[in-house]
């Protein structure tokens, strides 16, 4: 089993890039004589360029360049394993598997040999690397079982929180006891109040507005809140979930029923339009599966045509370029590990400092920091490996 990617989305797309390398080369350099004219051009060119300057260097370039492009990393194929993503590995089955959605899009089969022993050999090592990490966290924390995942669940349970609830019966009654009791029995606690430090968290089940109601509001209020505790805890829903999350991360967790029925009650009152930004952060790692599986989609199967134009250009600076973008974008694995890791002590922090526990899908600012991160960690690393290669560059060839 071999493991090419974090998803089933970017190990599909890396396969498939692989794929499309092995097709590539056999049409280029088999089935059409574009190969031939490269290796021509090339041939003819470095062994002017020699006879011209009577200097040998260029011919002999030429020759360890198409030698070791077509001995090594083009003719050697083999057929594809049984691919696996590191999520799939790791963490459980969404049902969808890299194999099936790779099949899916291709009938192609085989690969070749080198590049895609090059490509998991990095994968090896950032799926080690996040491994050795994952291992000191548990449960639903660990990236590799589900990366982001952790974001996702609270932008899924913010979304939640100001939508309209689904059960129209429960949203219709919910309605009117805030308008025909709740709301009148705030307004009586502000008349008596000393102190109205508290007031704008005072929802309809606090100890301090229960005192207002009639035995029949009362009444009224104990059913709602029985049937809003039914639609907290049901199991297909992500409150369950949230909540286990929350006890592992050992934030403030006593009565939390009642803190996401708050929220609820909140959002069904005005629907929070204010942090619109975070579903646009959460976009980010949403499409980061797909972002990552392109660029090594890009990076497999544009592999032949840099060997035409290494054949004809004869520079090996083009391989230290390929090589760099190679490097770079491989690296996003443990530039997505680092910004999920970042942000779990952003939740941490969160966690320590708030009183009540609706910050995991009230404010998650840790979802932003793992957004932000996520954009701004591979262009300082771009920046740096694109320095280190251009030294190289500088230094070896011309």
């Amino acid at each position: 089993m071999d493991i090419f990617g974090l998803t089933s989305i970017d190990t599909a797309l890396a396969t498939w890039g692989l794929n499309s390398a092995q097709k590539l080369t056999v049409f280029l350099f088999i089935q059409t004589p574009a190969g031939i004219a490269a290796f021509a051009t090339g041939f003819l060119w470095s062994l002017w360029q020699s006879v011209q300057e009577s200097n040998f260097k260029y011919f002999a370039v030429f020759i360890f360049i198409s030698l070791t492009g077509i001995l090594l990393l083009i003719t050697p194929q083999r057929p594809e394993p049984a691919i696996k993503s590191a999520m799939e590995a790791y963490g459980t089955n969404s049902g969808i598997t890299a194999k099936s959605l790779k099949d899916s899009q291709t009938n192609e089969h085989r690969m070749p040999v080198v590049l895609s022993f090059i490509g998991q050999m990095f994968d090896a090592m950032n799926i080690g690397a996040i491994s050795i990490f994952d291992s000191t966290l548990t449960g639903n924390t660990r990236f590799l079982s589900n990366p982001f995942g952790l974001q996702k669940i609270s932008l899924q349970a913010n979304y939640i929180v100001n939508s309209s609830i689904a059960d129209v019966r429960l949203k219709e009654d919910l309605d009117d006891f805030i308008y025909a009791h709740y709301l009148p029995s705030l307004m009586m606690y502000k008349n008596d109040a000393s102190s109205l430090s508290d007031f704008y968290s005072l929802w309809p089940g606090h100890t301090k507005i229960l005192g207002y109601y009639s035995s029949n509001e009362r009444s009224q209020w104990d059913d709602l809140k029985s049937r809003l505790t039914r639609l907290i805890n049901d199991p297909q829903g992500p409150w369950p979930k949230i909540k286990n999350i929350l006890k592992q991360m050992n934030t403030q967790n006593d009565n939390l029923d009642d803190q996401i029925m708050a929220s609820i009650i909140q959002g069904q009152s005005h629907h929070s339009t204010g942090r619109w930004w975070l579903y646009w952060t959460g976009w980010v790692q949403t499409f980061f599966p797909y972002i990552y599986g392109a660029g090594n989609f890009c990076l497999y199967a544009g592999f032949p045509m840099l060997m035409l134009a290494m054949m004809i250009m004869r520079r090996m600076s083009l391989f230290l370029r390929y090589a760099e973008m190679f490097i770079w974008i491989k690296s996003w694995a443990l530039t997505a590990a680092m910004s999920y890791y970042i942000s779990l002590m952003v939740a941490g922090l969160q966690a320590q400092t708030s009183s009540q526990a609706n910050w995991f899908w009230d404010y998650p600012y840790y979802v932003v920091v793992a957004s932000i991160l996520l954009c701004l960690i591979p262009i300082l690393t771009l920046v740096s490996i694109h320095y280190s290669f251009q030294l190289i560059n500088n230094h070896s060839f011309t």
